[in-house]
């Protein structure tokens, strides 16, 4: 028996060997970032809600900083978006790199938008696609393993990336799900660019409507899987320096922002596919900071001038 617990001793490291051998390192995300823009051929998929939130503040005792935020959701089609972006982005991705990277359009046949992580409910067949992080400080080798997010993984077939969402005032998780391999064979690649629309948030002020979204972009090696980038960005889309257009910016009420089933909001966000695609090109790493502030400037000329014509 004394032999058999000497040998169990070992156990604990051995396991802690190989989860750390399974673990993606540094040099896995940077290669897979290499080789989108670079050699591996790649998809861009766009990923839409059907919903807006519609916020609205009110007042208590404690005075403005005090309001309550409370939001409901309002049905929005955004079905002409994934077409009107995915050719722009892809075509200004590769005007700074020659990536092999081709416009998918749609992401909904292949991606879907989950409120709720699947792994806990206990759907089988799912991993969690974690972002690179610095790794942690050296700890005591034989000491169990802290609890993460992939602890809950309950097989391979399908992928998970997390987004990011605000209920309120609180950040929510969301989730993106789907079959790598299935993508890989349909579009014969290898990389896909999940490029969302993570929320849409109108701000019912009683006058002239705040309007904000969030956008986010996953860059997803389908072979491994891993999420070799992961970015997300908060746009005001009322500001002429924002990469919007500024029908929104026009609408001096919220029933005017809501006509025609939500027309100027839809056509503000038809401009932010193109124009955002400098944005996702400088978090590559593509452009530097004054590439992108030429951008900047020309856009709130354009929506400048679009302001003075609407006047």
């Amino acid at each position: 028996m004394r032999r058999v617990s000497r040998n169990y001793r070992f156990l604990p490291l051995l396991l802690i060997l190989a989860a750390a051998a399974c673990s993606p390192s540094a040099s896995s995300y940077s290669t897979s970032l290499f080789r989108f823009q670079e050699a591996e051929p790649s998809i861009l998929l766009v990923s839409v809600p059907d919903e807006l939130d519609l916020a609205t503040s009110h007042p208590t005792l404690a005075g403005a900083a005090g309001n309550e935020i409370e939001s409901r959701s309002v049905p929005l089609s955004l079905a002409e978006l994934p077409a009107a972006w995915a050719g722009p982005l892809a075509r200004t991705l590769r005007f700074f790199k020659d990536a092999p990277l081709r416009a998918g359009g749609d992401a909904a046949p292949w991606v879907r938008r989950l409120r709720a992580d699947p792994r806990r409910a206990g759907e089988p067949d799912y991993q969690l696609l974690p972002p690179y992080r610095t790794p942690q400080p050296a700890r005591d080798p034989l000491a169990a393993p802290p609890p993460g997010e992939t602890d809950l993984d309950t097989g391979h077939r399908f992928c998970l990336v997390g987004g990011e969402r605000i209920a309120d005032q609180l950040p929510c998780p969301q989730w993106f799900a789907f079959d790598p391999a299935a993508i890989a064979r349909r579009f014969g690649v290898t990389q896909m660019l999940l490029v969302t629309v993570e929320q849409v948030r109108v701000y019912d002020t009683s006058g002239r409507p705040g309007v904000s979204a969030r956008l986010g972009g996953y860059l997803v090696d389908l072979q491994k899987p891993l999420l070799a980038a992961r970015f997300l960005d908060d746009l005001d889309l009322v500001r002429p320096d924002g990469p919007a257009g500024m029908e929104a910016a026009l609408c001096g009420s919220l029933a005017e922002l809501r006509a025609d089933d939500w027309a100027p909001l839809r056509r503000t966000l038809a401009r932010l596919g193109e124009r955002w695609g400098f944005v996702l090109a400088a978090r590559l790493g593509w452009i530097g900071p004054d590439r992108l502030q030429e951008e900047v400037a020309r856009w709130t000329r354009e929506n400048a001038a679009a302001l003075d014509r609407a006047r």
